[in-house]
């Protein structure tokens, strides 16, 4: 815009507003001088400046100046606006720290599946008359990380039941079954197992002038802890102990004379044996 005031004498005209700019202007004479009152707006900003002079022209160079100073910083935020800031880079994925076999319970992962062969010594505290001992083998594999599975198959020695006249029976024992270990510790495992016992025991009678056999298929679940220790290599020694609970409970007896042999609600039963890694 171009502020025009007039005065008494001559007309003092005051610069054209710069782009950005709006001013509106106030001349009055004060005594022998000449003062301006400018209002000087811009987009971010709106003030007032008193200006001073002796003369019309004086007083107008002096408003150009203040006018094109309040414009300058507005062109300077619009010619010097920053560019948007590049995204920072994507932070690289953390490392795992290193751990020594004792920072943590978990066993090592099975790269593939191993197969496992194990003769063991056993002995059962109760299926008998008497604690009684045999032998067996296992064979199974580990498939996962921590899951050991094996089957099993033991003969165990025989055990004589009697009465107080002398008449009783000689009994023995097979046992067959599976079960599943889960693993808890590495390096030297500790695992807990479940599982399940199909048995064969079978009674010969002894002391009567008449004696016969007997035969009774035992179903027990059961369950077990384990511990492995590596040997070197692929040998290690593994052993068990644990608790089986028959479902039925046969008795064997001699007619007439009473019951000489019952299967027993619980047997404790353990083994321990050598076994390989293939």
């Amino acid at each position: 815009m171009h502020p025009v005031v007039l005065l008494p004498l001559f007309a003092c005209v005051l610069a054209p507003d710069p782009p950005g700019v709006k001013t509106t202007s106030k001349v009055d004479k004060v005594g022998t001088h000449l003062r301006a009152t400018l209002t000087i707006e811009t987009a971010r900003s709106k003030g007032e400046r008193v200006l001073e002079a002796e003369s019309c022209e004086a007083l107008v160079r002096s408003a150009a100046v203040v006018v094109a100073m309040a414009a300058t910083p507005q062109r300077v935020e619009e010619e010097e606006e920053p560019a948007e800031p590049a995204p920072p880079p994507p932070a690289p994925a953390p490392v795992a720290p290193a751990q020594s076999e004792h920072d943590s319970p978990a066993p090592a992962r099975v790269e593939k599946t191993r197969f496992v062969a194990r003769a063991e010594s056993i002995a059962d505290t109760a299926m008998l008359p008497s604690v009684v001992a045999g032998g067996g083998i296992a064979l199974g594999l580990d498939a996962l990380e921590r899951l050991h599975v094996e089957a099993h198959a033991s003969m165990f020695g025989t055990a004589e039941g009697r009465l107080d006249d002398g008449r009783g029976a000689t009994f023995s024992l097979l046992s067959t079954g599976a079960r599943g270990c889960w693993a808890l510790t590495r390096g030297i495992e500790v695992a807990p197992c479940a599982g399940i016992e199909v048995m064969r025991l079978s009674a010969t009678g002894f002391g009567a002038a008449t004696t016969t056999k007997g035969d009774a298929v035992v179903v027990a679940p059961e369950g077990l802890l384990t511990l492995r220790v590596a040997i070197s290599g692929p040998l290690a020694i593994r052993a068990g102990a644990g608790a089986l609970a028959p479902i039925s409970r046969q008795s064997f007896v001699i007619t007439g004379r009473g019951s000489i042999h019952e299967v027993p609600v619980v047997s404790f039963r353990g083994f321990v044996g050598p076994e390989v890694l293939f």
